[in-house]
């Protein structure tokens, strides 16, 4: 069976997709579980200022994540 080259990007296409998909992110649960723990150590008053922050403000970690990245590839 031959496959033709639209279809191939296509095929590549719909699985970067599904890779890209956050929910699909290796480490997300390790990460979660890091937080409950880290989050359980904090104090009343520090978690009622995060949560209060997070609702009005929220944030994303993808380019620090990107930066952690790099930073590693250049020592490889």
């Amino acid at each position: 069976m031959k496959i033709t080259k639209q279809q191939l990007q296509q095929i590549i296409k719909e699985e970067l997709l599904k890779e890209a998909s956050f929910r699909d992110l290796p480490g997300k649960e390790a990460t979660l579980d890091f937080l409950k723990t880290e989050l359980g150590n904090w104090r009343p008053s520090a978690l009622e200022y995060l949560k209060t922050r997070l609702e009005t403000e929220r944030f994303d970690l993808t380019q620090e994540v990107l930066d952690i990245i790099a930073g590693w590839s250049r020592l490889k």
